[in-house]
């Protein structure tokens, strides 16, 4: 038989007969009985009686105020009659409406006493109090409801007996009904507390309270409260709501009977309110097995209500049993597969607590869970539904938990454990609530998801909130609503944990969060971190998929290096904006992608980040990234072969450092890696220390370098750059101590250095910014197709070789300052087609040393343009102005001036080069023009040379045409040959005003103008 449907039986009303009359011994006379009389008497409305003897009461009223009151067997009433009230002497005492009664009061002094409603043909109008105290003789003198019984108007009933049955209806109008089958202590006997049997309990707006406690036998069955086929209604008159209290006491079992429950409400029967508190509370007794605090097999309804009374269902039971080593069952309140609970707008509240029971696992899941759940109906239109125990069971067939408001699942005791396996969760699952809530502030729980598909939890559109002192995450978890955790998180605390995802709108977590374990963020809503996030054990990766803002109030710790662990550290995608992650200490390592890959992410700030030994870069940033910001972070490739610093790719709109917060990238392959598309994207103030390169431009378009990067001490590179680089600019930035400041590499459409925004480009120069002579440096190399670069205003000082073209064709190179460069300034081999140098400074003054070599170095360049018709270059102070040798063809030297150098212009077999008009080359110590071997297809025309020790100087040149230019007011000769001329013309010249002239006596062959 179900023992939560078990029916027991009303409890015995039994009648009493008078006592045999005492007889004496043969032959002597009997005495006369001396037994007690039920006394009565009236005073101040209020009728008294008194059971003075082992009886019946039997009561019945015929309306207005007239009863009956009849004694069993020959029990007669001893009292004063007066107008409306007769019976002393009899069995009978009736009531009148003439007495003006208010209320009735019947009491016992003696044992084997109890009190009946039976039939009646009206209505009680008066108040009736029955009080029946129990005796060692006889502990259960009983009150029965053995007919219908209506209370009008305000009348109340009150009864407190050991054993009350109620059988017939049972109804007041305004007053309230209490019955209390429960003297507070265990009694002998085998009986239930209170029974409501077949019958209805009710009320228009008055309090109902029923309570019980059942008997002290061998047996089980002794229930505090049993509603059997029953049904307990209050109503609402006038705003007034009736409430409902049931309190039951299950009686304890010497034998192994079970069943003895603290309050049972069968499938048949009914407690409802309408607006009214409905209050039920139960502790089970028995002695091992199967004796619940609460079973609900029935219906508990509230409806209506406003204001304060709006139909709250509370329930509270405790499991019973003595803690055997079999004790299975007790649970606190078991709610079954029939058992509805319905609130139209009130709060539902169960609380279960686990009586004996034997220990299954970790405590406290026990065989005696304090709220077992079956498939029934738990439901509330707008009031929140609080489910509190020890341990909970659920079923395997989900039943209805449902309301427009929260759903709360709390332990009782700090630090118990609430387990979200798979039994729970398919439950869980299916609760329809705007809010589910799991655990308490105030006594926190530790939560436990299961691992795997055991532990998965998914819910519709509903927010989820954890509250522990520790949460276990081992699965995922899915809701439509947001999700919130509040207490520290660990990852993987179960072995067979996995990588768990939470997918939510929105995702918050209040507290710490731990465990090398990836976790994914799925949010269509705001992602908060309020707390650390690894301090203790590092996570093995964070990725966040979507996210309408992500905020991490403090640091953030990720180790690659767990097992596991997946390449990227922190990925965060597309779906993702207004990310701000900027508290110092945050550190991402030993990963084996990235440590930061951001895809698409805007409007986001990334600092306060130590990035260590990621194998591909510190931070990768690709897509639309329009007002993310990434600075005050610091970059370690730890020496990791192609472990570059930051990787831009295709990222528009990112700002990578700041003035107020650079990043610090070092020990990288490359520090700054940028490809693709990067319109309105920015490189600023940071500083890149070591590895191959500083920062490498590959096709990277649109970008800008500027606000005073240092790019220095690279092995190969400050900048290098190739591809179409169009709208790219590099702008006031330093790089030093490195082979090659910037390596031009096939680039295209870039611009290295403007107006007001020079790079310092001191590759020669050690971090303190001292030139090392013992290493070779180029301040910027230049090779392959460079059509539209432009290297413009820089400082180009303290290098080995200022500028290095090598078959650079197309680069502009104007307006800048190219000082110190201690061998070159220009080195220009190969074909360098379209290459123009223009408006460039270029000086070899070195203090406290001797003068450069060289201010530009012509060797076998092709189609060179060094200077420009009004964008001449101004090369200065080096031991040779220009130098030029070897086949130089399209090669143009126009409209430059060449001062205070040793040599001014030097041709050394210099081929198909054109000295061209407008060059000024004067003031320089040896020679303004100095030529030797074979210069054929070359010609010196249109320029002046002046102020020079020697104007022209031709030392056995060949096959060179010199014509128009002006040579004058040099001190020693205008022009001097000597040596085989073979070919050589020098006609239609200007030579004035030179110490002397012309002197070509030594000179054999050629043709020289006479003066």
């Amino acid at each position: 038989m179900n023992p939560f449907r078990r029916r027991h039986p009303p409890s015995r009303v039994t009648s009493r007969k008078s006592q045999p009359t005492r007889r004496g011994l043969e032959g002597i006379e009997a005495l006369e009985d001396r037994r007690l009389l039920a006394g009565f008497s009236y005073a101040g409305n209020i009728l008294s009686i008194t059971l003075n003897a082992a009886t019946t009461l039997s009561v019945s009223s015929a309306g207005g105020g007239a009863y009956t009151f009849s004694l069993s067997g020959a029990d007669t009433f001893s009292g004063t009659d007066t107008t409306g009230l007769t019976g002393n002497g009899i069995a009978s005492l009736a009531v009148t409406t003439a007495l003006g009664l208010d209320s009735v009061l019947i009491t016992n002094s003696i044992a084997n006493t109890a009190v009946s409603l039976v039939a009646s043909t009206g209505d009680y109008v008066d108040d009736f109090s029955v009080n029946l105290n129990s005796f060692p003789t006889d502990p259960a003198p009983s009150f029965q409801v053995a007919s219908a019984a209506t209370f009008v108007n305000a009348s109340d009933l009150s009864v407190t007996a050991p054993n009350i049955a109620v059988n017939a209806n049972l109804i007041t109008a305004q007053g309230t009904i209490t019955l209390k089958a429960d003297s507070g202590a265990q009694l002998p006997g085998s009986f239930s507390g209170l029974t409501v049997s077949g019958a209805t309990v009710s009320s228009t707006s008055g309090a109902i309270s029923l309570s019980g406690r059942g008997g002290n036998a061998a047996a089980g069955g002794q229930i505090g409260v049993a509603l059997l086929n029953a049904t307990v209604r209050t109503g609402n008159a006038g705003g007034i709501y009736g409430t409902v209290t049931i309190e039951g006491t299950g009686g304890t079992v010497s034998g192994a009977g079970t069943g003895s429950h603290g309050v049972t409400l069968d499938s048949r029967s009914t407690v409802a309110s309408s607006g009214g508190l409905i209050s039920i509370t139960g502790t089970g007794g028995g002695m091992n097995t199967g004796n619940l605090g609460v079973v609900v097999d029935g219906r508990i309804s509230t409806a209506g209500g406003s204001g304060a009374n709006i139909g709250p269902i509370t329930i509270k039971g405790t499991g019973g049993g003595n803690g055997g080593t079999t004790a299975t069952g007790n649970s606190g309140v078991a709610l079954t597969t029939t058992s509805v609970l319905q609130a139209t707008k009130g709060a539902i509240s169960v609380t279960g607590i686990s009586g004996a029971g034997q220990t299954l696992t970790t405590p406290p899941l026990t065989t005696s869970p304090g709220l077992s759940i079956g498939s029934g109906v738990v439901a509330s239109s707008s009031g929140d539904i609080t489910f509190t125990a020890d341990t909970v069971t659920f079923p395997s067939d989900v039943g209805t938990i449902a309301t427009n408001g929260i759903v709360t699942l709390r332990n009782i005791t700090a630090g118990q454990l609430i387990p979200l396996n798979q039994a729970s969760n398919s439950v869980i699952s299916q609760i329809i609530a705007r809010s589910i809530v799991i655990g308490r502030t105030d006594a926190r729980p530790d939560i436990e998801q299961a691992a795997g598909d055991a532990g998965t939890l998914t819910l519709g559109n509903t927010d989820l909130l954890l509250i522990g002192s520790k949460i276990g995450l081992n699965a995922n978890i899915t809701t439509g609503g947001s999700q919130s955790y509040d207490g520290p998180v660990i990852l993987g605390n179960n072995p067979a944990a996995v990588d768990p995802t939470l997918t939510g709108n929105g995702i918050t977590f209040l507290n710490s969060v731990d465990g090398a374990k990836n976790l994914q963020l799925v949010s269509t809503g705001s992602v908060v971190l309020k707390d650390a996030v690894g301090a203790t054990t590092p996570l093995a990766s964070l990725r966040l998929v979507t996210a309408s803002s992500v905020m991490a109030s403090k640091a953030l710790k990720i180790d690659g290096s767990a097992t596991g662990a997946a390449a990227d550290g922190l990925t965060v995608l597309a779906g993702v904006s207004k990310l701000s992650m900027d508290a110092a200490g945050s550190s991402i390592a030993n990963c084996a992608g990235n440590g930061i890959s951001l895809s698409g992410l805007t409007g986001s700030t990334i600092s306060g980040f130590t990035l260590t030994k990621n194998a591909l870069a510190g931070i990768k940033v690709a897509g639309a990234s329009t007002g993310t910001t990434i600075s005050g972070n610091t970059i370690d490739g730890g020496g990791i072969k192609d472990a570059n610093g930051v990787s831009l790719q295709s990222a528009t709109g990112v700002t990578v450092g700041t003035a107020a917060k650079p990043n610090a990238i070092s020990g990288t392959t490359v520090g700054v890696v940028a490809t693709g598309t990067l319109t309105g994207s920015a490189v600023r103030a940071n500083t890149v220390t070591g590895g191959s390169g500083g920062l490498q431009l590959a096709a990277a378009q649109g970008l800008t370098v500027n606000g005073g990067n240092k790019f220095v001490s690279s092995t190969i590179y400050g900048v290098y750059a190739n591809g179409d680089c169009t709208g790219t600019t590099v702008s006031g930035n330093a790089i030093a101590n490195t082979p090659h400041g910037v390596y031009l590499n096939g680039a295209t459409n870039l611009s290295v250095g403007a107006p007001g925004g020079a790079n310092v480009i001191a590759a020669g120069a050690n971090t303190t910014g001292s030139y090392v002579g013992t290493a070779t440096s180029v301040g910027v190399y230049a090779t392959g197709a460079l059509t539209g670069t432009t290297v413009g205003v820089n400082s180009i000082v303290d290098n080995t070789i200022g500028v290095y073209l090598t078959s650079a064709t197309g680069l502009t190179i104007r307006g800048a300052n190219l000082f110190r460069n201690r061998s070159y300034g220009v080195f220009a081999t190969g074909a360098d087609t379209s290459t123009v140098l223009q408006s460039n400074t270029i000086s070899g003054v070195i203090p406290g040393g001797p003068a450069s070599s060289y201010g530009v170095y012509l060797q076998g360049a092709t189609g060179l343009q060094l200077g420009t018709a009004g964008a001449g270059n101004n090369i200065a102070s080096n031991s040779c102005g220009i130098y030029a040798s070897g086949v130089l063809t399209g090669t143009t030297i126009a409209a430059n001036g060449v001062v205070a150098n040793t040599t001014g212009i030097q041709l050394q077999s210099a081929q198909n080069l054109a000295v061209a008009r407008g060059n000024d080359v004067r003031s320089n110590s040896a020679f303004a023009l100095y030529a030797a071997g074979n210069c054929s297809g070359t010609s010196v025309r249109g320029s002046t040379y002046r102020h020079s020790s020697t104007g022209m100087y031709l030392d056995s040149v060949q096959n060179l045409i010199i014509s128009g230019n002006q040579v004058v007011s040099n001190s020693s000769v205008g022009l001097f040959a000597r040596g085989a001329s073979t070919g050589t013309s020098v006609t239609g010249n200007v030579i004035r005003a030179n110490v002397q002239n012309v002197n070509t006596v030594q000179a054999s062959g050629g043709t020289f103008q006479k003066i």
